[in-house]
């Protein structure tokens, strides 16, 4: 038991010190990186996320649902209809969901694995991708703490991207929906 606290401690501080880097706060909103989701798929719900970087520095790592000193933007709730069935990413990075410590709230990660994955500056990389599990029919809307969940679009959500000079910077995501 003891090992498996060790463990989990140390997976969670490591995700802390890739995304933030020492940061207290991370700068935005910002236009110089920008993450546009493309569902790909109605079922099972499949998305494509686009990560465009116009910054100074390459793009290290990104968290969907995370970040942003915006008191408006809407966390992403761990329901089961948010939880992906299959996290993909592109060449030389990796892709997890995770959940805040002791929080319903999931951000969506990836993280370059090496310097030569990274997306260097005026560079897009695609293939961030999650397929959720298709919503049972009469349960589109859930209460979670007397409010109203629904499964995660991307329109609007929250992002952070860490750059590989120790910046950290917040945007929303732009959405391109299939048409129904």
């Amino acid at each position: 038991m003891l090992r498996w606290t060790i463990a989990l401690v140390l997976a969670a501080s490591s995700l802390v010190v890739v995304l933030r880097g020492g940061q207290d706060r991370c700068d935005g909103p910002t236009q110089s990186v920008r993450v546009t989701a493309q569902q790909v798929s109605g079922t099972p719900p499949t998305y494509t996320l686009l990560v465009t970087n116009t910054a100074t520095a390459p793009v290290r790592a990104i968290v969907i649902g995370g970040g942003g000193d915006d008191p408006q933007a809407l966390p992403i709730i761990g329901l089961a209809f948010n939880i992906p069935t299959s996290v993909r990413a592109p060449r030389g990075w990796a892709g997890e969901y995770v959940f805040g410590e002791e929080s319903a709230r999931l951000t969506y990660v990836w993280r370059a694995g090496a310097p030569a994955a990274e997306i260097a500056p005026g560079q897009s990389a695609t293939g961030f991708t999650l397929v959720l599990p298709p919503v049972p029919p009469g349960r589109a809307k859930q209460l979670f703490n007397r409010v109203e969940v629904t499964q995660v679009n991307f329109d609007g959500t929250p992002f952070l991207a860490r750059l590989s000079d120790g910046r950290c910077v917040w945007g929303k995501t732009g959405v391109d929906l299939l048409r129904r």
